[in-house]
């Protein structure tokens, strides 16, 4: 009873410092923002064709950007024309916002649900490690794909009739960005599973489990044909850039695959253990607990395929800012598995080591 309120002051300032140095990055990012815009931004997607009139084009809402369907960000242009008539600064502003809050309450919502100390490693957020997601205002679907699938995975564990609002938010990540369709993947993984285990919570697992096949289905109406530039599932080069993806993303500008092999291997290893621990949780505490599973599966996965399709761009490509976003939100689940096994076992020790923060860098300039 002692140590709880020096955990929950703990938790806390961790939290507070993460707010502030957070919007110590958004001020950074205001006073150097230019109302000009860059890179893709130049493309289609940015400069809306049919402006004249104020009706929505659906078919360019809904259509493919590349091998992306990028309808909410899309939607945000549209809507930005007639807000603030594409003020880029602003732009760039909400979409740090949403980042922002949309981290803190994934924080909160490890922290709450798994009884995690994840605050420690929420100043990964506040660095610049993600800077290509931060000063484009094109990025904001990769925002929006992360966070439309860790709400749908939170509200499909509690079960009851969130499930059915866990597979609208699910549809709407697919529709973000590309990497959407592997988080849907993995949501549409974990929904089987659920449903062999989870009778109660059948009749809403099965609707929701059919309204993300759907979704699934109508994406790739009308995908464009691109020539077959990926490269092998077992090709040497792919586990290179894979690896150093993960090491991007952990604070490493050089190339090495130590620590993302290191990663790998602890992720397998805590998942090999918790899948085969006695049951003595709450049958709740164990769909909570698979959810975190699918979480730290579902961006590793993730991090795999766009190894496949980007190795043939060459190596310096895994080191780009605009994939490292999903590796510090992989960070804290992480941890919060790493916490959840070791509390399973009966010694201290074990246990305490549960609680030590994850180096989120070998980079102390990250920050800077």
């Amino acid at each position: 009873m002692k140590e709880r309120p020096t955990k929950i002051r703990f938790e806390t300032v961790a939290l507070v410092l993460t707010a502030l140095v957070l919007f110590a990055h958004f001020f950074a990012l205001m006073t150097y923002s230019v109302n000009v815009p860059f890179a893709d931004e130049w493309g289609g997607s940015f400069f809306y064709p049919g402006l004249q009139t104020k009706e929505l084009n659906w078919s360019y809402i809904f259509g493919f950007h590349n091998e992306h369907r990028i309808v909410w960000t899309r939607l945000q242009v549209w809507l930005a024309y007639y807000l603030f008539n594409l003020n880029f600064n602003a732009f760039v502003a909400v979409n740090f916002l949403i980042y922002s809050v949309g981290s803190c309450l994934y924080l909160g919502w490890l922290g709450k649900t798994f009884n995690a100390s994840v605050a420690i490693v929420g100043l990964v957020f506040a660095s610049t490690l993600a800077a290509g997601n931060h000063i484009l205002a094109f990025q904001g679907q990769i925002h929006f794909s992360i966070l439309f699938f860790l709400a749908a995975i939170a509200l499909l564990v509690q079960g009851g009739r969130r499930i059915l609002l866990s597979s609208v938010l699910a549809v709407c990540g697919i529709y973000s960005a590309g990497l959407g369709m592997t988080f849907g993947g993995f949501y549409l993984g974990l929904c089987i599973v659920l449903i062999v285990i989870d009778r109660a919570n059948r009749r809403y697992l099965l609707p929701a489990l059919l309204l993300v096949l759907a979704a699934l289905g109508v994406w790739f109406i009308g995908f464009p044909k691109h020539d077959n530039l990926s490269a092998g599932l077992f090709s040497a080069e792919v586990w290179q850039f894979y690896f150093n993806l993960i090491t991007s993303g952990l604070g490493y500008s050089s190339y090495t695959v130590i620590p993302g092999v290191l990663c790998l291997a602890l992720f397998l290893t805590l998942a090999i253990i918790s899948l085969f621990q006695p049951r003595s949780q709450p049958l709740r505490k164990q769909f909570e607990r698979l959810g975190l599973l699918t979480i730290c599966c579902a961006f590793l996965g993730v991090l795999f395929v766009i190894a496949i399709g980007r190795t043939r761009l060459g190596l310096n490509e895994a080191k780009s800012s605009r994939y490292t976003e999903i590796i510090l939100f992989l960070i804290p689940a992480l941890l919060a598995l790493l916490q959840s096994v070791m509390r399973s076992y009966p010694k201290r020790a074990l246990q305490s080591a549960g609680y030590m923060p994850i180096p989120s860098s070998a980079d102390p300039s990250i920050f800077g």
